[in-house]
């Protein structure tokens, strides 16, 4: 009987899993790259410079992807960006922008 509602907690985990990666997938490749800047701890001023825009640019595709995932603040963003491992997401950004995803250094 146990395993029978076990069964149900790993289905319903794996479905709200599936969404959330398919919300992910809504991104665009400068959203995604935004949303990459912004957890490796870049404020939307020092984002914009790197990608040669505008701060309202960058502020912009941060509302959108925080819309498109459904969350609220930009730390949720960044909280469900880590808790999904959104690895796969990254490979698409980087093969599609090239070089703008390089790593920030902390010396």
């Amino acid at each position: 009987m146990r395993s029978m509602a076990n069964r149900g907690s790993i289905a319903e985990g794996r479905a709200i899993l599936h969404r959330t990666r398919e919300r992910w997938r809504r991104l665009t490749p400068a959203e995604v790259t935004v949303v990459r800047f912004l957890a490796r701890g870049l404020v939307p001023r020092e984002i914009a410079a790197r990608r040669e825009s505008s701060i309202n640019t960058v502020r912009t595709q941060l509302k959108s992807a925080m819309a498109k995932i459904g969350v609220h603040s930009q730390i949720a963003l960044i909280s469900r960006f880590y808790d999904l491992g959104v690895r796969e997401l990254d490979r698409k950004a980087r093969n599609r922008l090239g070089t703008g995803l390089r790593q920030r250094s902390f010396r």
